[in-house]
């Protein structure tokens, strides 16, 4: 009797550690999605289960916990502002988003837009299931790549990236080349994450720099917990008040000239977080011209600032060899 208690106790710890090790992941590309619109709560017999890591519905996940706990530290521990710095304001906890004026000069703003202007092209976007990029009807803009020497080796690019990569706090090597983003009349991009794990593109911060902000509508909206895709994301864009930050209780940035929006598509954890979701609504006057430099998780091979140093030989210095 006392052996069976004890193979049923190991069997039961066995089972305990097993669940423990068992990966938390989601097993639909579609989860961030449904967890940013409420499903996580409204369909939880099959979110909680498929979509584990979306939910935060994992085996002893504390990531609220532990966001919690690091939000007040960081109210009590406050470092002085330098007056000669650009002052970074806190939009948003969750996803962390901050703000930040007079990030670009007018100046490097017109320089931007002079440098992207001759070769802007249709946006594309990413298929969710493929991680392929892909002309897509819910974004409408144009856009251009700064992925060429005679653009990423000039100065001024150089400098503004890297005060990205500073303000950012991510080392160079793990960004995407800038890309500059025009929106005329009537163009907008519907919802949508800039990291997607499960197809292999996993950016960790995004820096968006308004190079020219339009004279009506083109918001950056974070919806949060309110439903604004497909047919629902115009609607929102009109009732911003009432549903973006009433029922959603997201937020929205309207945007200056040189104003910089820094968010972070995941957590403390590392977890891809499903408020991270985001649109910019059509612009209803003027043009909207934008920045949007991406930082991936891990140094990142086709960045333009990616340097691969093969490991030398035991004994052998680069110093030494050059004579």
């Amino acid at each position: 009797m006392r052996c069976t208690r004890m193979l049923l106790s190991f069997r039961a710890l066995w089972v305990v550690a097993e669940a423990e090790v068992r990966p938390c992941d989601d097993h639909n590309d579609q989860c961030g999605y449904w967890a940013a619109i409420g499903e996580c709560q409204a369909n939880p017999k099959y979110m909680l289960v498929m979509c584990q890591a979306s939910c935060h519905s994992c085996l002893g996940d504390s990531g609220a916990l532990h966001e919690r706990m690091y939000q007040h530290l960081e109210k009590k521990i406050s470092s002085v502002r330098d007056a000669h710095q650009p002052q970074i304001l806190e939009a948003s906890y969750s996803p962390r988003a901050l703000v930040v004026d007079r990030f670009l000069s007018e100046e490097e703003c017109e320089a931007l837009k002079d440098l992207a202007r001759p070769h802007l092209h249709h946006a594309q976007t990413i298929n969710r299931s493929t991680g392929a990029a892909y002309l897509d009807k819910v974004r409408t803009n144009s856009q251009f790549y700064l992925d060429r020497a005679e653009h990423y080796e000039d100065p001024l690019v150089l400098d503004i990236v890297q005060r990205m990569h500073r303000i950012a706090r991510v080392p160079m090597g793990h960004a995407e080349p800038l890309q500059v983003g025009r929106y005329q009349k009537g163009q907008f991009y519907q919802t949508h994450f800039d990291s997607e794990p499960l197809q292999g593109v996993k950016r960790a911060v995004t820096v968006l720099v308004y190079l020219d902000p339009p004279q009506a509508g083109g918001e950056t909206i974070f919806p949060k917990h309110q439903r604004c895709q497909e047919d629902g994301f115009e609607v929102c864009c009109n009732r911003l008040e009432e549903l973006v930050a009433g029922e959603g209780k997201g937020f929205w940035v309207r945007g200056q000239k040189g104003q910089a929006v820094i968010f972070y598509s995941h957590n403390l954890d590392g977890q891809h977080n499903a408020l991270s979701m985001h649109g910019s609504c059509p612009v209803r006057e003027g043009e909207k011209w934008v920045a949007q430099q991406w930082f991936r998780i891990e140094p990142y091979a086709g960045s333009p600032y990616f340097q691969f140093l093969a490991p030398k030989s035991p004994g052998v210095t680069g110093e030494a060899e050059s004579g």
